[in-house]
C-alpha cells in the first residue's frame, strides 16, 4: 500500500551534486589530493536513485504514472547534451587518435548510443588497451548503468506496490544481494564488478529507499533537530573523507563504497534547508555548479582525454586548471542552449524523439565505419609499420590466443613450427608478447615449436606479489608451480622477458616512479598500469627481498633442468613513437633517449642479473647491445632511419623485436 509523498524541489540537492561532480573533475584532472574523487560517481548514483524514485513514487500515489512520460523525461534530460558531446568529440578523435584508439572510440560511439558502454569498456579492459585517462567517452559507463537500472526499476516498483505491504523491505533485500555481489565479485573480477549493473544497483537503491521513507525521516528529524544536524554533518564529512582517503588501488565497488553512498544518503535524508549542511549546500555557488553538474560531467573526460592525447604526457597542474575552466565554460553553454530548451518543453516531444533517433542512428553508423576500417587507418601516412604489430596485439593479446590449460591457473598457446619436437617456452609479461611475433617467424623457419606461457592476473615475478587477497596470492603461487611442472615435462628451453624495473617498483633509493620520464620531453602517461602493478604486485617489498625474488624466479626455472635464457630490461622511450611520427610526419629520421638514463633507471635489476653467473644452463641476452649505441654519449634508439623500433613508448615493434629475437636465437644455439 503506497502512502502519499511529494517531490518538492530541494536546492541543497543541487549543492550535493556539486559535491559529487567537483571531486570527479579534479580527480580526472590529476589534482591532488582528490585521489578518491571517483567516489563522486557513487554519490551521483544515490542522488539519481533518490530523485527518480521520488518522481515515480509520487506519480504512483496519484495514479498518474506513465511509462511514456517517464522515458520522455529521461530522454529530454540525458540525450541532447550527451549527443552534443559525442558529436563534438568526433573531429578531435579524427585528429588525435591512432587507429587502435580510434577503433576503440568507434566502439564506444555505438555503446554510448545504445546505453551499453559499460559492456564496451569492460570488454576493452586489458593491458594493451588505451589508458583510462586517454578514453574520451569512458565516463559514460555510469550513464549506461543508470539507464539500464531505469529500464527495470519502474516496472519493479509497480509490481512491489501491488504484491507487498513493505516496498522498503523488498528493495532493501535486493540492495543487500547487489551489495554482497559487489563485495565478492570485486575480489576475483574487479573489472566486472566496476562496470556492471548487478554490482552497482544497490547504490541507486539506497537513494530509492531514502526517497520512499522520506516522510518518516522528516517526522523524526522534526522531533529531534539536533539528530538531523548530526546525521547530515556526518554524512557530508563521510563523503569528503572518501574523496581524500580512497585510492584508485582500493578494491571497488566494495565495503569501502559504503562511505560515499551512505554519506550521500545521510545528507539526502536529513540535510534539508533547516540544517547547517542544507543551508551550506543551498548557497548560490554550490547550487549553480550543481545545475551544471550533468554537462560538466559529460565534458570533462573528453577535454582531459584529448588534451593528454595531444600532449602525450600527464597534465601539469596549471594545464589541468586551465582545462577545468574550459570545462565549466562548455558546461555553461550546453546547459543554457541545449539542456534547458529540451528540458523545459520548448522542444516538442516529437522533435525530441526524431532528433534522438537520427542522432543515434548516425553515431552508430559512424561507429560501425570506424570499426570496419580499423580506426579509419587510411587517414594516416603509409609508413606506419608500428601500427601493424599493434593491431595484432590488440586483436589477440599475443602471437596466438592464450587458452587455459588443465593445469590450474596456467594459460598457454603454441606458435612457430607447432609440429616440431624441440619446444621453446616464452614466459613474462607484455614485453615477452611483443617479441613473440618475431620469434614465431624464426621458429617456423628453424623447426622450433614455441609456447607462450602465462599465469593470467598474476605477477610474472611470483615472490614480489604481496596482495592482501590471500586467495589470489595462493592461486598465483600455485599457478606458477603448475607452470614449472609444465616446463619440466614438456619444454626444452625457456626464455624469460619481463619489464623488470616496472614490476619491482619502487626500488628504495633508486626509483620512486612507476612510469618512465626520459628527461627530454618524453613522459609515459600515468595510467592504468599503476593499478595493474598495485593490485598484482608490491609497493612494500624491500630491496633485499626483491633481489631474492629475482634469484628465486631464475633458480626455480633452472631447477627444471632446462636451459634458461634471461632477457635483460628493454630500454623505455618515454615517447609514444606512433604519436610522435603522426605529429612530425614521415620525415622524422631518428628518435632516441639517453643510455645513461637507461642504466640508472635499471641499475638495481642490472646489478642483480649481472651477479647471477651465466652457465651452460643459463644464458643472458642484453637488448641494449642492439638497441643502444655505446660511449659517453650513448643513445638508445626508438627509431632508426625513419623505421620505428617500438610501437608505443616501451613495447618493441616488429622491427625492434627482430633485433632482440636474433640475439635470443644466438643464446639458444
Amino acid at each position: 500500500m503506497i502512502k502519499g509523498t511529494s517531490p518538492n524541489y530541494r536546492p541543497e540537492i543541487n549543492g550535493l551534486r556539486a559535491i559529487a561532480v567537483l571531486p570527479v573533475v579534479l580527480f580526472h584532472g590529476g589534482i591532488a589530493p582528490f585521489h578518491g574523487g571517483f567516489a563522486g560517481v557513487d554519490v551521483f548514483f544515490v542522488i539519481s536513485g533518490y530523485l527518480i524514485t521520488s518522481i515515480i513514487y509520487h506519480d504512483l500515489v496519484r495514479g498518474t504514472f506513465s511509462f511514456k512520460r517517464f522515458y520522455e523525461r529521461r530522454a529530454r534530460r540525458i540525450l541532447p547534451a550527451l549527443f552534443l558531446v559525442m558529436v563534438t568529440s568526433i573531429p578531435f578523435a579524427w585528429l588525435f587518435l591512432l587507429p587502435l584508439d580510434m577503433k576503440g572510440f568507434s566502439e564506444s560511439l555505438i555503446g554510448v548510443s545504445l546505453f551499453v558502454s559499460n559492456f564496451v569498456f569492460w570488454k576493452q579492459a586489458g593491458y594493451f588497451d588505451a589508458a583510462a585517462a586517454l578514453k574520451p567517452l569512458l565516463h559514460t559507463w555510469s550513464l549506461a548503468v543508470e539507464e539500464q537500472f531505469y529500464i527495470f526499476f519502474p516496472p519493479l516498483l509497480i509490481l512491489l506496490s501491488r504484491i507487498t505491504r513493505s516496498i522498503t523491505l523488498a528493495l532493501s533485500m535486493i540492495a543487500a544481494i547487489s551489495f554482497v555481489s559487489a563485495e565478492f565479485i570485486s575480489r576475483s573480477d574487479p573489472t566486472s564488478a566496476y562496470y556492471f549493473l548487478h554490482t552497482r544497483a544497490w547504490e541507486l537503491l539506497i537513494g530509492a529507499i531514502v526517497a520512499i521513507r522520506s516522510k518518516e525521516i522528516s517526522r523524526a528529524t522534526d522531533e529531534s533537530p539536533i539528530l538531523g544536524e548530526l546525521i547530515a554533518g556526518a554524512g557530508l564529512l563521510t563523503i569528503l573523507a572518501s574523496v581524500i582517503f580512497l585510492w584508485e588501488t582500493t578494491r571497488y565497488p566494495s565495503v569501502y563504497t559504503l562511505f560515499p553512498t551512505v554519506g550521500a544518503a545521510m545528507v539526502l535524508a536529513t540535510g534539508t534547508g533547516r540544517t547547517f549542511v542544507g543551508k551550506l549546500l543551498s548557497l548560490r555557488p554550490f547550487v549553480d555548479i550543481g545545475l551544471l553538474s550533468y554537462s560538466l560531467y559529460l565534458w570533462h573526460q573528453p577535454v582531459f582525454a584529448f588534451a593528454r592525447q595531444y600532449l602525450d604526457r600527464s597534465l601539469s597542474p596549471s594545464t589541468a586548471v586551465a582545462l577545468i575552466v574550459l570545462c565549466f565554460a562548455l558546461s555553461a553553454l550546453s546547459w543554457r542552449y541545449v539542456e534547458q530548451p529540451f528540458r523545459t518543453g520548448r522542444v516538442s516531444a516529437r522533435a525530441v524523439a526524431t532528433s534522438g533517433a537520427m542522432s543515434m542512428s548516425a553515431l552508430i553508423m559512424l561507429g560501425y565505419l570506424g570499426i570496419s576500417s580499423n580506426g579509419f587507418a587510411s587517414r594516416l601516412p603509409t609508413v606506419v609499420e608500428w601500427e601493424s604489430l599493434g593491431q595484432k596485439v590488440q586483436q589477440t593479446g599475443n602471437v596466438c590466443a592464450l587458452t587455459p590449460s588443465d593445469r590450474t591457473g596456467v594459460s598457454y598457446c603454441f606458435f612457430g613450427d607447432v609440429a616440431a619436437k624441440r619446444t621453446v617456452a616464452l614466459y613474462g609479461d607484455s614485453h615477452a608478447q611483443a617479441i613473440s611475433f618475431s620469434l614465431a617467424e624464426r621458429f617456423a623457419r628453424m623447426g622450433l615449436k614455441g609456447v607462450l606461457l602465462r599465469a593470467p592476473d598474476c605477477q610474472p615475478i611470483p615472490q614480489t606479489s604481496t596482495t592482501k587477497n590471500e586467495t589470489q596470492l595462493s592461486q598465483c603461487l600455485s599457478a606458477f608451480q603448475h607452470l614449472l611442472d609444465y616446463v619440466r615435462e614438456d619444454v626444452d628451453e625457456i626464455i624469460v622477458a619481463i619489464r623488470w624495473t616496472f614490476r619491482l617498483y619502487p626500488i628504495p633509493g633508486q626509483i620512486d616512479r612507476l612510469t618512465f620520464v626520459n628527461g627530454e620531453g618524453g613522459e609515459e602517461i600515468e595510467d592504468y598500469r599503476e593499478n595493474y602493478a598495485a593490485v598484482n604486485g608490491s609497493f612494500s617489498v624491500d630491496g633485499r627481498s626483491k633481489t631474492l625474488a629475482i634469484d628465486e624466479l631464475i633458480q626455480s626455472l633452472e631447477r627444471t633442468g632446462k636451459r634458461v635464457v634471461v632477457v635483460y630490461p628493454i630500454p623505455e622511450l618515454g615517447w609514444n613513437i606512433a604519436k610522435v611520427n603522426l605529429r612530425h610526419g614521415p620525415g622524422l629520421s631518428e628518435l632516441s633517449t639517453s643510455e645513461a638514463l637507461y642504466l640508472e633507471r635499471n641499475k638495481f635489476v642490472l646489478g642483480v642479473l649481472d651477479n647471477i653467473a651465466a652457465s651452460e644452463t643459463l644464458r643472458k641476452v642484453r637488448p641494449a647491445d642492439v638497441l643502444c649505441s655505446k660511449g659517453g654519449d650513448g643513445r638508445c634508439f626508438g627509431q632508426r632511419d625513419g623505421v620505428p623500433l617500438y610501437y608505443d613508448d616501451d613495447h618493441l615493434s616488429a622491427r625492434g623485436a627482430d633485433l632482440v629475437a636474433d640475439e635470443i636465437l644466438k643464446a639458444l644455439n
